[in-house]
């Protein structure tokens, strides 16, 4: 009974601790209300339009629109839409971009470059 136990607890534990792990876009944690990342999104330069909903600037060198899904009233996702078209080999070369970006980073794991 007392392994029981002991294994039960360990487990609410360990589901606990990475139930503590928050993603962060930008350094800003995506949780929280929709206004509140809007506000921190602000301050790094992006520019919000009322309107449309949709959040405009910079990304990683390139000119790209923000969409902040949320689910309930926290933010859950952020999507990027690079505001620019790319033809099938530019988009592999972007992504082989990213991973080996994401690569030399250890907060981030990334699949192996399309070739």
């Amino acid at each position: 009974m007392k392994k029981f136990f002991f294994l039960v607890l360990f487990a609410l534990t360990v589901s606990f601790a990475s139930a503590q792990d928050v993603v962060k876009f930008l350094g800003i944690p995506v949780d929280g209300p929709k206004s509140e990342m809007i506000k921190k999104l602000k301050k790094k330069g992006f520019k919000y339009n009322w309107n449309t909903g949709r959040i405009t600037g910079e990304f990683n060198g390139s000119d790209v629109t923000l969409l902040i899904n949320t689910y309930g009233r926290k933010v859950n996702r952020i999507i990027v839409l690079y505001n620019a078209f790319f033809n099938e080999v530019e988009i592999k070369d972007r992504f082989n971009d990213l991973c080996i970006q994401f690569d030399r980073n250890d907060n981030y794991a990334c699949i192996s470059p399309i070739m």
